[in-house]
């Protein structure tokens, strides 16, 4: 016979309907984004072994052509699978929050972006020091990995990134900001969409709203503002080692 545990967090009404509307509006937002995102790739992976099979051995530089455009829908495919797993698997099976240093995280993100950032001429500018934070080491690799990726992406040619952190009322704010265009006022609204909401607004990638849900999850918040001399700036906030650690996730 199971027995109750009376010390287990009592879970109301209102919080069972908002996970379940949450829990319906991740399978909608799967849906789409699998349709969606899926049907370029594929497309051109059926498109490619068409061309294939109609060539001959003499046709090298033709065949050499379409292997890349299957490889690289291959990785198209495999990213999104990776990604939408992810982050499914941290929404279901959240990770307790623990001391984290970010020194070392940061160092391990740079060092995976080094050869994108080689390429160009980015520079990063980063604090002398980092407070202790309460957070989940590999979300807060992918967190830093999506903000990092958009700077160098749609920083420029030569982009300036400054990494920065500063006290906040909900404990700490870290920062990614960059020199570029900036955003206009129309793709700002859209930038953190949450997962469970992209069915209903399809914003261009996952990145952001895996951001969303990731800080969500270790008891932040995330968003977007424009400097005033330009460019944009991401930042998110975590709690301090001194804050308890929820005894649940956020539902929405």
């Amino acid at each position: 016979m199971n027995k109750i545990n009376p010390a287990a967090p009592a879970i109301s009404a209102p919080e069972l309907r908002r996970e379940n509307l949450r829990l319906k509006g991740d399978l909608q937002s799967l849906a789409r984004r699998y349709r969606h995102d899926l049907l370029s790739p594929v497309g051109s992976i059926q498109m490619a072994a068409e061309v294939l099979a109609h060539l001959k051995p003499e046709d090298a530089a033709e065949i050499l052509n379409m292997v890349e455009i299957l490889k690289q829908s291959g990785g198209e495919i495999s990213q999104l699978v990776e990604r939408v797993s992810f982050l499914l698997a941290a929404s279901a099976q959240p990770a307790p929050s623990i001391a984290i240093d970010m020194a070392p995280i940061l160092a391990e993100v740079l060092r995976e972006l080094e050869e994108n950032i080689g390429r160009g001429t980015a520079r990063i500018q980063l604090p002398a020091t980092w407070p202790e934070v309460r957070g989940v080491a590999a979300w807060l690799r992918v967190i830093w990995g999506n903000l990092l990726n958009n700077a160098v992406r749609h920083g420029g040619s030569a982009p300036n990134i400054v990494i920065a952190w500063q006290a906040d009322p909900h404990g700490f704010r870290f920062s990614v900001t960059d020199d570029g265009p900036g955003m206009t006022g129309e793709k700002q609204i859209a930038l953190f969409t949450p997962f469970h909401r992209l069915h209903a607004v399809l914003t261009p990638g996952l990145g952001l709203s895996i951001v969303e849900r990731l800080v969500a999850l270790q008891g932040g918040r995330c968003g977007h503002e424009r400097p005033a001399e330009g460019g944009a700036r991401f930042y998110f906030t975590l709690p301090t080692v001194a804050d308890r650690a929820p005894d649940s996730p956020p539902l929405i």
